[in-house]
């Protein structure tokens, strides 16, 4: 099986998955706005150093009729790291974990509905399994879910990110007023960084900026958050301008297996039978999907 332009979403998996377990690592040991700050700056800094490379900083300046949309990315952006957060500290953790996972399920929907992209048998089948073995995966245990109010931060954050991923492959792909990829990120960044900013300044978290930089662990970690997250939103974007936003989401559920993978190596933590037998049905169910789309690609 050829994996042509999916290898990009397989390697988007990897790179996503490593970022998890960075920025995992840092806020065990310094706030999430810290962190924030430190992997958005970094992120900021190389983008800026790329348009500049390609001498497409001026492409920045172009999009002024774009400015609303781009805006609302960086605020919805920015507001599912903020939703999740609160989802967290006032919320269940097993069913925080099992609702951030439905943005997949959205995504399948809106696009139905919406966007009127035609679903097989196959599609759904596959996608159902594949978030069945997701939450195999993540160890979900549905007898100690509870859903209390707190909950729906992580309900409204899940909201947010499927939102967030037709607006960010809608100004991709529109042609009335052009813009690269990379412009978007670039806008993304910049506002999600300001924002992270401001919560780093409200909190009282500026103090933690000499706990990161006196310990190299700390310090390398979000040196490898702020590289990942600039490699993320680079080969996010390609596969939202290459490929439909609900096979992007579904492949994506392999991140799981490669967190699970590095957290083994970085904190050796042993995986599950369960969680093991998860990964068998991700990587199958995630093989059949991207077959059934070159089958749907030779039948159009």
């Amino acid at each position: 099986m050829k994996l042509g332009k999916y290898s990009n979403v397989i390697l988007l998996a990897f790179i996503w998955g490593t970022l998890y377990a960075a920025q995992g690592f840092a806020n065990k040991n310094i706030s999430t706005y810290t962190t924030g700050v430190f992997t958005f700056v970094i992120t900021l800094a190389l983008l800026s150093i790329t348009l500049l490379v390609q001498g497409k900083f001026k492409d920045l300046f172009t999009v002024k009729a774009l400015l609303p949309k781009l805006l609302l990315i960086g605020l919805i952006g920015f507001s599912v790291n903020f939703t999740n957060f609160f989802g967290f500290k006032f919320g269940n953790a097993q069913t925080g974990a099992f609702l951030l996972k439905t943005d997949v399920l959205m995504v399948n929907f809106a696009s139905m509905l919406f966007f009127k992209e035609k679903f097989t048998k196959k599609d759904w089948l596959y996608s159902l399994v594949m978030f069945v073995g997701v939450l195999m995966i993540i160890g979900t245990d549905f007898t100690k879910m509870t859903f209390n109010v707190g909950d729906l931060f992580f309900l409204l954050s899940a909201i947010l990110l499927t939102w967030n991923t037709f607006n960010i492959s809608g100004i991709i792909k529109q042609k009335k007023v052009p813009i690269t990829q990379i412009t978007v990120a670039y806008y993304n960044v910049l506002i999600t960084m300001t924002l992270f900013i401001t919560m780093f300044i409200a909190t009282g978290s500026v103090g933690e900026v000499n706990i990161a930089l006196a310990s190299w662990p700390i310090l390398i970690a979000l040196i490898i958050s702020g590289l990942t997250q600039y490699m993320l939103f680079l080969s996010y974007y390609k596969a939202l301008a290459e490929l439909p936003a609900w096979i992007v989401k579904v492949i994506l559920l392999l991140i799981p297996i490669i967190t699970m993978i590095l957290t083994f190596f970085i904190y050796g933590t042993v995986p599950t039978v369960m969680a093991l037998a998860g990964c068998a049905v991700v990587l199958v169910s995630a093989y059949g999907i991207i077959k059934e789309q070159q089958v749907k690609a030779k039948q159009g």
